[in-house]
């Protein structure tokens, strides 16, 4: 066998390779004894020191940086392996400069990365909160009791990377003295999965809600898909499952469901929805109400409004009595400024007593979403009234107007032009203050005959003194206004050019009795 020169390059790779497996096997045994070394550091001083022997400067420290008084009751714990930990007991904070409770807690678990803290970052990996407790308040004048601790410093670093957030026994109150509103929040449960700037989790809400104004006591369930990229500002709920029982805005034993998927990015003020259902039932006074809506896609954006058709279902029962009527908005376009809608159209059926009534309103819809402006420059429709015991059956009448509504300055008005077989019927109607209406009127009637739609005389019947009108059933309502009638007939009296006059509030009601320039049969 021949041998194999050895030349000078081939020793020093030899050499070198052999210098290079002993450097990482020296290197992997000083590492592994760092880690050893620090393993056992951490012991030490996991057994050595007690972190309650720092209360009184953690205390001095939060007076100095907020001047609040931080009370610490229970025992805190520390952590180091294999993450470091914080373990807090019963703590209390003070409000800015006082002594009343701001918030308090049972306890709190918070635990954080190691080696981003080697890069000056702070990774918080998990957060557990029990018996958590905060009373906010904002001012008549906007400020609010917390905004000392709202930090103004961007130089920070903190990265959002939770395993999972846990709050159990939470309670919020909210004072908000601004708008003259409280809000209790109690039996707050929350939970969630990994928290982390755009990845997606999940999160699951559950809490109970009272409010003095609206008038509000419910129950709250939300189960949602999450994900949130804090720089873009864009948020995204999707398969959202929010669930509401109790009572709110006067409506009992109230049941709203609400499910789809809704997108935020508030940089572009760009809001979307997609298959959005809502379903509420529930009791107003003595109205047993039952309403849905179904709202396939919706976007709302600077520049541009899109929607795709939508219908809103609105069921109302009382006793004997039952009104269904259906809204449907084939299409939405335009921009917040200005939309339009091609054809609004509504649909009526209802019973109450012997009437049976259907109808139908349709008409182009335009408005202003920014304004709160919502109008119906033309609007046509028919309504019929079916009722066995009329001589002709019911009335059918056909109709003719416009509408248009200013949400912010809560005004309604409404024309409408209505024929009744030979009867011509203008009316003006107005309202303002939407939650306590007060309502105008003017209608003018040419002519009307009553005779023909009274149930047929059995008896002949002789004509009785005049005596003043009833309208005790008008008390509920905060009207005013003047009916008009060129030629009346009521009972085979004929009567012209008769008005009634009416002034109306809660407690009041002034009506000028029936006026005729000539009567006769």
């Amino acid at each position: 066998m021949g041998s194999i020169p050895i030349t000078r390059s081939t020793f020093f790779l030899s050499l070198l390779g052999s210098g290079m497996n002993k450097l990482l096997k020296y290197g992997r045994l000083s590492v592994g004894g760092l880690l050893g070394l620090f393993a056992i550091f951490l012991g030490v001083i996991a057994f050595t020191v007690d972190p309650n022997s720092f209360k009184p400067q953690i205390v001095n420290l939060v007076q100095e940086k907020t001047q609040r008084t931080l009370t610490l009751e229970g025992d805190i714990k520390l952590t180091f392996f294999p993450r470091l930990g914080l373990d807090l007991g019963k703590t209390r904070l003070s409000e800015h400069q006082g002594a009343q409770e701001f918030a308090s807690l049972n306890s709190v678990q918070l635990y954080v990365a190691w080696l981003p803290l080697l890069r000056k970052e702070l990774v918080i990996r998990k957060v557990s909160v029990a018996g958590v407790r905060a009373n906010l308040v904002r001012n008549a004048d906007g400020t609010t009791n917390f905004d000392d601790l709202i930090s103004k410093d961007k130089s920070a670093q903190i990265k959002f990377d939770i395993d999972g957030v846990k709050v159990s026994r939470g309670a919020l109150s909210f004072d908000d003295r601004m708008t003259k509103r409280k809000w209790d929040i109690s039996d707050l449960e929350l939970s969630s999965g990994r928290i982390k700037d755009n990845t997606h989790t999940h999160v699951a809400l559950d809490f109970k809600l009272v409010s003095d104004n609206p008038q509000l006591a419910t129950h709250i369930v939300l189960k949602s898909g999450l994900l949130f990229a804090l720089d873009e500002q864009h948020y995204v709920l999707d398969t959202l499952d929010l669930k509401a029982s109790g009572v709110a805005a006067g409506i009992s034993q109230l049941d709203l469901l609400a499910r789809g998927d809704v997108d935020v990015q508030v940089k572009t003020q760009e809001i979307t929805l997609k298959d959005c259902k809502i379903s509420l039932t529930g009791n107003r006074a003595t109205d047993k109400l039952d309403i849905t809506l179904d709202a396939p896609k919706l976007m709302l954006t600077e520049k541009k409004v899109e929607g795709a058709k939508m219908t809103l279902l609105a069921k109302v029962e009382r006793q004997n009595d039952k009104l269904v009527a259906t809204f449907t908005l084939p299409d939405l376009s335009g921009s917040a400024q200005q939309f339009q809608v091609s054809q609004l159209s509504v649909d009526i059926d209802g019973k109450q007593g012997d009437n049976h009534i259907k109808g139908k309103l349709m008409g182009p819809l335009t408005g202003s979403l920014d304004a709160q402006l919502f109008s119906l420059p033309t609007l046509s429709g028919n309504l019929d009234v079916a009722n066995p015991k009329l001589s002709k059956g019911g009335v059918k009448l056909n109709l003719a107007g416009n509408a248009r509504a200013d949400l912010g300055k809560q005004e309604l008005a409404v024309n409408l032009n209505a024929k009744l077989d030979d009867s011509t019927i203008q009316t003006k109607l107005s309202m303002n203050q939407f939650a306590n209406p007060r309502i105008n009127f003017d209608i003018a009637i040419d002519q009307l005959d009553v005779d023909r739609y009274l149930p047929p005389s059995t008896k002949a019947t002789q004509p009785t003194p005049e005596s003043p009108i009833d309208f005790s059933a008008l008390k509920a309502f905060n009207a005013s206004g003047s009916v008009r009638i060129g030629r009346l007939k009521v009972a085979n009296l004929k009567s012209s050019n008769v008005r009634l006059d009416m002034k109306a509030d809660s407690s009041r009601i002034e009506a000028k009795p029936l006026s005729a320039a000539s009567a006769g049969k």
